[in-house]
């Protein structure tokens, strides 16, 4: 993912920010839970407790994803380079196993999907892995239509805006102006938080885990990437059912929790898609 999502969004250069969170064939999108971290837990800064994030989660939404191949090239013997972003990569590996050698077929990543066509239309003998709406924004031909694993292929994508400083817990601009066009009611909410545990403490990272359990309360994702701040020391990112923010109950659990870490910080709670 390209960090000039966020970049723009922190410079108040956009309203909303909508970055790919999860897929649902080849998983949780890295370079999104980097990015985060790069920005809420700053890599060789020392930690300092609960974090008020420059930014918020204020909606989820899924995207089906259907790859296509697009190229200039007319035959696919033509094609010596592929271009895409590296999630995509494992979306369509059947495909790219049963039609390209890699002894014979290289293949580069891309800042996005998109920026991988207008990189192909350049390449006579390039071809990229995108959606076909990029065929039509780059004027490059679909070569092969629907090339994911798996037909109902999806990626999850959040929708951060910018934290209200006057107003803790509360975006920039209100997530009721995402459900305008929305056909369906959304009650259930939930949250994200994101967070460090001293990594030599025994039982740190359950102590802080059973918190949740033992306020009947949901986690519904977990996921770990290196905290830049020594050897073997991960943030760990969790999804949790409940409202954060505004949850009495859910919010004592999350207080409960924090105590137990290094750094601890809610990324926004939000309607469920």
């Amino acid at each position: 993912m390209n960090p000039g999502a966020f970049d723009a969004l922190l410079k108040g250069e956009c309203d909303y920010s909508v970055v790919p969170f999860e897929n649902s064939t080849n998983g949780s999108v890295v370079f999104t839970f980097d990015i985060l971290r790069d920005i809420i837990h700053a890599p060789g800064t020392k930690s300092n407790g609960n974090i008020a994030p420059p930014l918020q989660v204020v909606e989820e939404v899924f995207v089906p994803i259907n790859h296509c191949l697009l190229t200039t090239a007319t035959d696919l013997s033509q094609v010596k380079r592929l271009y895409t972003h590296p999630q995509a990569w494992g979306q369509v590996d059947h495909y790219l196993a049963a039609h390209f050698s890699p002894a014979d077929v290289e293949r580069l990543d891309t800042d996005s999907t998109s920026a991988a066509v207008g990189i192909a239309k350049t390449d006579p003998e390039g071809a990229a892995i995108a959606s076909s709406a990029a065929s039509v924004v780059h004027d490059v031909p679909i070569f092969q239509a629907n090339i994911s694993n798996k037909k109902d292929n999806t990626t999850r994508f959040l929708v951060f805006a910018r934290a209200d400083p006057q107003n803790a817990g509360s975006a920039v601009y209100p997530d009721p102006a995402l459900h305008v066009a929305a056909d369906v009611k959304r009650e259930k909410k939930g949250s994200l938080a994101s967070f460090i545990v001293q990594n030599d403490k025994p039982g740190a990272l359950c102590a802080t885990l059973q918190e949740f359990a033992q306020s009947n309360i949901s986690l519904t994702s977990i996921n770990s990437r290196p905290s830049g701040k020594g050897a073997w020391s991960y943030v760990f990112y969790i999804e949790f059912e409940g409202d954060a923010l505004h949850d009495n109950a859910v919010s004592s659990a999350v207080a409960r929790a924090a105590k137990n870490c290094l750094e601890f910080c809610i990324l926004g709670s939000f309607y469920r898609a």
